[in-house]
């Protein structure tokens, strides 16, 4: 079996004098004014580990300052695919949390996150051209009680979308949407 890597290097530009203050602040400091333990990680869907993750952070601080701002980073698909997300090669803007994100690149961009995207615009297609989807509507508007009634979870939800076959069907039709 041939195997493909394809990547594609961006320049991430970070506000220097954000990273210098950042820089200064002690690791309680970064963890009392930016860190969500219940943030989720848009790179493996999992809960950030404070310890690796201030670690890596303060490394990455370091190599920004160093290289005034601008550094440029290697992105590719995930493993065996040629195509989809591009996930950056070690740690950079992709791994971090959003405050500290919007923290560091406050100049030079703006992150917006529409709640509920995918199931949204999903449900939008399927009204569009007439195909019922009566589990998704449900879904879309009444989010909060499928999630606490059926015991689901946003990313239950994310993996029975991006599923054809979904092995780990649960007794409920919300999770096979």
């Amino acid at each position: 079996k041939e195997e493909f890597i394809i990547e594609d290097t961006f320049i991430e530009i970070i506000n220097i004098k954000n990273a210098y203050k950042l820089s200064q602040l002690k690791t309680t400091e970064i963890k009392e004014k930016f860190w969500n333990e219940e943030e989720i990680s848009k790179i493996d869907n999992k809960k950030y580990l404070w310890s690796p993750y201030i670690l890596k952070l303060k490394q990455y601080i370091k190599k920004i300052i160093n290289s005034n701002g601008t550094i440029t980073q290697t992105y590719k698909f995930g493993k065996n695919y040629s195509n989809g997300r591009l996930y950056l090669e070690g740690f950079g803007l992709q791994n971090l949390q959003h405050n500290i994100r919007n923290y560091l690149c406050n100049d030079y961009s703006n992150e917006l996150d529409i709640i509920n995207c995918c199931p949204s615009i999903l449900l939008y297609l399927t009204d569009l051209h007439n195909i019922n989807n009566k589990y998704l509507k449900q879904y879309v508007e009444h989010r909060e009680d499928i999630l606490n009634t059926y015991k689901l979870t946003k990313l239950d939800i994310i993996i029975a979308i991006n599923t054809d076959k979904n092995k780990n069907k649960r007794n409920n039709n919300f999770y096979n949407i």
